[in-house]
């Protein structure tokens, strides 16, 4: 597959799932939701997940969403992925239609917290007990993820609850990441704190 018809196939997945979750607003708490520099910031985003994909062991780039809390978050939705076109992902397909508002449990629940808290969670298949997220990571083949915090959306919906955007970076391969590979994810997950959303203006008015 092209890098081209990668980065389109990302830029409707983007739209779709904003679209569908931080537009779905009351009138008295819209969201900002600027178009034009959305499609130029995540071209540029898709640029540098592909770079990882070809530079590092990442072949997974997933974010997701958390809402219906604001301190314990019952579901979360992949509202957007990018993934390596290669054999080590051949079961990781589509995550953004299979995983929607899913209820979580309790360990992807304080994992959830540690992520905000610490600003990073590092999640080894081998290393985890029975749960949701390891029972994800098994159909899809991930043996390793970096998971970071992103940015929460306090009062999102105007009924009290906060939505959390935390951010995915795993690979399919059996080492986990270099101290080289964890600087250039850190790179770009810094780069959507300070850039990708602040940039595509999805905050409250």
């Amino acid at each position: 597959m092209s890098l081209g018809k990668d980065l389109a196939e990302f830029l409707i997945t983007v739209f779709q799932a904003f679209s569908k979750w931080f537009k779905r607003k009351p009138k008295t708490n819209n969201i900002d939701f600027d178009v034009l520099a959305s499609m130029r910031l995540t071209l540029e985003l898709g640029e540098m997940i592909a770079d990882l994909f070809q530079d590092t062991k990442v072949t997974r780039s997933v974010m997701l969403v958390l809402i219906n809390g604001k301190t314990d978050f019952r579901t979360t939705t992949v509202v957007f992925s990018h993934h390596a076109v290669s054999r080590q992902v051949q079961f990781s397909i589509g995550p953004v239609g299979s995983y929607s508002n899913m209820e979580i449990d309790d360990y992807y629940r304080v994992m959830v917290k540690s992520v905000e808290q610490n600003g990073i969670s590092r999640q080894s298949r081998s290393n985890m007990p029975d749960c949701m997220l390891k029972s994800i990571y098994e159909s899809e083949g991930v043996n390793h993820s970096n998971i970071y915090f992103i940015h929460r959306f306090q009062d999102f919906d105007g009924k009290g609850n906060d939505a959390v955007l935390i951010k995915s970076i795993g690979t399919h391969y059996e080492d986990g990441f270099t101290n080289v590979e964890e600087l250039r994810i850190k790179i770009v997950v810094d780069w959507i704190k300070s850039k990708y959303i602040p940039g595509i203006k999805i905050s409250p008015k």
